[in-house]
């Protein structure tokens, strides 16, 4: 598996962390169990967990310095061979701190940084502007950009499950992330993304700084779902209804690589509709997967929803049902 490659770091990256993971999956001894292992701090994952029976691989990744900076640089290759089955989700939300970020949290996050690349004792590893009127987009982009890079490659016959916990992108943070998942013939994908901007609790609001989320499913070199989102922090970004709206959460669960049938889709529709959920949402059918969309103000009840969602795909397109990862506080 070739690692993806990244740029020298300068002094300046010294107190920044380039971190990567790699997995490789393939079923063999009656179980899937991940055969190949890499990962270089702050990205590390646990042992892995059969919930579910051996057929199911529940796998849980964590960032062990708590949080990402400007300049961060993490990257995911994960590759399932034919006929294997994981779950892979994280230990805990993500968070994208902004620069020069007063927080308690941001000045833990750059303590615990330099105690823990200390006490691994690694050396430091390998390493169209859009015109905004409209907005006034006047945010300052002079930082490094946070960016994490995932790569996914799924097999014949293999499924993953990709259920990171939600991202919490601070006030003044400038964060990208890159998703691409290869599909061969008759594998399948199903993901979600939450992300909740500024820390609504505190009564922050993502009113500087910049998100993009860029996402490409692919399948025998076809583009299946190709979904590219780009948030120029503003006020007027925020209350716009071409923006958020005013609402702090937006989610995004995705399945590819298995066709959808209307009921189905209705029935995704109706766990909506049938609680008193205050958010707004959507489902729309893919080429061959369905597609879920939420705007609101709580991760708890985008989360809910998109269970119920799993649930119902599991066990109508799978044949089981679905088993919570143990990590989840839900």
């Amino acid at each position: 598996m070739n690692r993806l490659s990244q740029p020298q770091p300068t002094d300046s990256d010294k107190s920044r962390w380039h971190g990567s993971l790699e997995l490789r999956f393939a079923y063999c001894q009656g179980k899937t169990q991940p055969i190949h292992t890499y990962a270089k701090a702050p990205l590390k994952v646990q042992r892995p967990f059969y919930p579910e029976g051996l057929g199911v691989c529940h796998t849980v990744v964590l960032h062990t310095a708590g949080g990402m900076v400007a300049g961060d640089r993490l990257s995911q290759d994960i590759h399932l061979e034919s006929g294997t089955n994981a779950l892979i989700t994280t230990a805990a939300a993500s968070k994208a701190y902004g620069k020069g970020s007063s927080s308690a949290s941001l000045r833990n996050y750059s303590t615990n940084n330099e105690k823990l690349r200390g006490s691994l004792n690694q050396p430091e590893p390998r390493q169209k502007i859009y015109s905004a009127n409209k907005f006034n987009y006047s945010a300052s982009l002079n930082q490094p950009e946070t960016r994490q890079i995932i790569r996914l490659q799924v097999d014949t016959g293999a499924c993953l499950e990709w259920f990171p916990q939600e991202t919490i992108v601070f006030n003044g943070a400038v964060y990208r992330q890159d998703l691409r998942v290869e599909l061969a013939p008759g594998a399948s994908w199903l993901g979600w993304e939450i992300t909740r901007f500024g820390r609504s609790a505190r009564g922050e609001r993502f009113v500087e700084g910049n998100w993009r989320s860029h996402t490409e499913v692919w399948q025998q070199g076809h583009p299946q779902w190709i979904d590219r989102q780009w948030l120029p922090a503003s006020e007027a970004t925020f209350s716009s209804p071409y923006g958020l709206a005013g609402q702090p959460v937006v989610g995004t669960l995705a399945l590819v690589g298995e066709p959808v049938s209307s009921e189905i889709l209705e029935q995704a529709r109706e766990l909506w509709s049938a609680r008193e959920y205050v958010g707004e949402a959507g489902v729309t059918q893919l080429m061959s997967g369905l597609l879920c969309r939420y705007r609101g103000a709580s991760t708890e009840e985008v989360r809910h929803w998109f269970i119920e969602v799993w649930q119902l795909l599991r066990v109508n397109l799978f044949g089981r049902p679905m088993i919570k990862p143990r990590v989840w506080l839900l």
